[in-house]
């Protein structure tokens, strides 16, 4: 394996990793080199470059002793723009952010039957809506696309749910905009947004399940991204758990998990079952009358969840146990509105899991963020772009950022 890296490579590492010191906490230029190991040179000629840049500017330190006094470094976050995109929802959303990860704009949206007519150019015009609020796309560091659907990343394609045809859509957007591009599955976007918001406690092994009306997993093991060959790594909700169970419309197995525990199969057997559920149209609905059902006492809806937590903890135990992770954070829809799960949950995967896997492990609830995709479609760019030195997470990025010279 050759290990030999170029000069501009070995900077542009000093150079995020000075940057994310500064971001995590205003320094002086020797308290920097202290901090990241670097020689003063080193650190002031880089700095000198992010003061160019606009990342960091330059503060006069309070009260001092005596002598020259030195300068704090702060960082600015409104010195470049991030563009996130969820193509994963009902329908298409599009929002501008800082390099905080703090949303800027308001999120605009699109049609998700817009997307299936057209991939990449409904995706453009959702994008170029937020060019009213007057940004610079030269001040713009990437943009972040969170989607469901399948990729094959090593000839850059991406297909839509159900599509056989593969679509270009990050050579499309790059070409159009002129910035770095990610796409990542939303639920790999959602666990690196809960590994990035984690890094302070050394967490290195984890899992974001995402049960609403789809259900998805993304896997971080020993501070890596886990994609698979292809990036398709984590179809968790296509484990089959039921042989004679229902065909899934997006896999055509039968008995998947996401037949069984999502907001559709949860309300679909809750009727089978003689259940009246409520919904005007809208599978959204009819889980929350659901739900107002089970805490009701009525004994159906309740048979309903204990069936849910059967099924998906056996499939959490399965999962726990390949990947010994030391932490699971599960979200989306069914947590969320029936909480109540999570105990019983837990109890149901600690009693099962192979009791070497179970050591130290821990099942979280994820806070509530009903725009938890965009948010990890933020993260992918963000990440490109800093280096917190306490942890890492590797190659969560299949696009190389820089940050000198863009802007």
């Amino acid at each position: 394996m050759n290990t030999r890296w170029d000069s501009s490579k070995v900077r542009d590492i000093h150079t995020r990793l000075l940057l994310s010191a500064i971001r995590e906490k205003t320094s002086t230029r020797t308290e920097l080199a202290r901090a990241t190991g670097l020689s003063l040179p080193t650190v002031g000629a880089i700095v000198k470059i992010l003061i160019e840049e606009g990342y960091i500017v330059n503060e006069k330190l309070g009260e001092y002793g005596g002598g020259r006094k030195p300068m704090l470094l702060r960082f600015v976050p409104d010195a470049r723009y991030i563009i996130g995109v969820n193509l994963g929802g009902a329908k298409t959303q599009a929002v501008l952010a800082d390099l905080n990860g703090s949303f800027v704009s308001e999120i605009v949206s699109g049609s998700s039957t817009d997307l299936e007519k057209n991939v990449s150019g409904s995706v453009i015009s959702l994008i170029e809506q937020l060019q009213k609020w007057g940004f610079s796309w030269e001040r713009v560091a990437g943009i972040g696309v969170s989607v469901r659907g399948c990729f094959d990343i090593p000839n850059r394609y991406y297909f839509f749910p159900g599509e056989q045809e593969g679509h270009r859509l990050q050579d499309d957007l790059e070409d159009h905009f002129q910035v770095p591009v990610v796409l990542e599955r939303n639920a790999n976007a959602a666990v690196l947004s809960e590994w990035v918001g984690r890094q302070a406690t050394g967490v290195r092994n984890l899992a974001f399940v995402n049960v609403g009306k789809g259900v998805s997993s993304g896997i971080v093991t020993d501070a890596q991204l886990c994609r698979g060959f292809l990036g398709n790594a984590g179809e968790f909700g296509h484990v089959v758990v039921e042989n004679a169970g229902k065909i899934c419309p997006d896999c055509g197995q039968r008995g998947c998990l996401e037949t069984v525990v999502s907001t559709v199969g949860l309300v679909e057997a809750a009727r089978e079952n003689g259940v009246l559920v409520l919904d005007d149209g809208d599978v959204s609905v009819g889980f929350l009358h659901l739900v107002s059902l089970a805490r009701s006492g009525d004994p159906k809806a309740l048979q309903c969840f204990e069936y849910a937590v059967q099924t998906l903890g056996q499939a959490l135990v399965s999962l726990i146990n390949i990947m010994n992770p030391e932490l699971v954070v599960l979200g989306g829809e069914v947590v969320w509105c029936y909480p109540e799960l999570m105990d019983a949950l837990t109890e149901f995967v600690l009693s099962r899991c192979w009791p070497y896997s179970r050591q130290g492990l821990r099942l979280e609830m994820a806070p509530e963020d009903k725009h938890v995709f965009l948010h990890g479609a933020v993260t992918l760019i963000r990440d490109s772009l800093f280096v917190p030195h306490n942890n890492r997470l590797a190659g969560s990025s299949n696009v190389n950022i820089g940050i000198a010279g863009r802007g």
